[in-house]
């Protein structure tokens, strides 16, 4: 099943965003801030990431960052 990470500090994107994307059948992981994203990442190993740019703590930058270093083929 292939696994999908959604970050962003708004609780109702998380909850309508997930939503949609696992009506087309894939797993969604979803996370609050960027650091939990990245704890997230490097646990679950995602095969694709959807984050926000601007957060409360932390941004999309940060995140992608951390994809390229554990895995620089997932998209952001």
């Amino acid at each position: 099943m292939i696994k999908v990470l959604l970050i962003d500090d708004e609780p109702d994107i998380l909850k309508d965003c997930g939503e949609i994307i696992q009506q087309f059948g894939y797993k969604c992981i979803i996370a609050n801030d960027s650091d939990i994203g990245i704890e997230l990442l490097k646990k679950e190993r995602p095969d694709i990431v959807i984050t926000d740019q601007k957060m409360k703590k932390g941004t999309g930058f940060h995140v992608l960052e951390a994809v390229n270093e554990v895995d620089p083929y997932v998209p952001v």
